[in-house]
């Protein structure tokens, strides 16, 4: 006879633990000029008595330094909101004048974006969108959230997002001023763009 033995199985137990310190990303934005677009003087007499009149294209830069790999998008608010001489979703007011009268609005646009110094897309979709398309060049839009994507039209991460901006300004024409204007006139446009940034 065969006698077989039967082996007592005993139970160990080992404790995996997975650690690590969710950091949210901290990032300095820079405007040129402290984000100051200055047109100088300008002459009343290039104002028109009912037509609008574009002026000369301002460019500068857009740079926003992260300390550590996020994703970067923003949206825009018009601190002027209503002073626009022609309304739309992608005009910023220049303030008003003669009560109501409005001196004019101006548009904001990006292009040559960079990310980590290599070159990127810029998309603009509506806010609370998920779906991103990129182009070369994205203006503004006061609805729209902005922001850096691939060829692939996916958001682009990085710590160095860069971008031109231009602004172009149109002042609004004699009766949209209400009026005539003196001298000491202002334009007052003022815009702010909120950044959110995250994993």
């Amino acid at each position: 006879m065969l006698s077989m033995g039967t082996a007592m199985a005993g139970s160990m137990s080992s404790e995996l633990s997975v650690k690590g310190k969710m950091a949210i990303p901290s990032c300095k934005v820079y405007l040129k000029d402290d984000g100051v677009f200055n047109l100088g003087k300008i002459s009343h007499g290039v104002i028109k008595s009912s037509a609008a009149t574009p002026m000369r294209e301002i460019m500068g830069s857009l740079n926003v330094v992260c300390d550590a790999d996020t994703y970067l998008k923003f949206s825009a608010v018009d601190n002027r909101e209503g002073t626009a001489s022609t309304a739309g979703s992608t005009h910023f007011g220049l303030g008003n004048v003669n009560g109501k009268g409005k001196l004019g609005y101006y548009t904001m646009k990006l292009s040559t974006a960079k990310v980590d110094g290599a070159e990127s897309g810029l998309y603009s979709t509506q806010k609370g969108s998920t779906s991103t398309t990129a182009y070369l060049t994205a203006t503004i839009d006061k609805g729209k959230v902005t922001g850096w994507a691939d060829d692939n039209n996916t958001q682009v991460s990085g710590k160095l997002f860069q971008a031109n901006l231009a602004i172009e300004p149109v002042l609004a024409s004699t009766k949209d001023m209400a009026g005539s204007i003196t001298e000491n006139t202002k334009l007052d446009g003022s815009a702010t763009l909120n950044f959110s940034y995250g994993l």
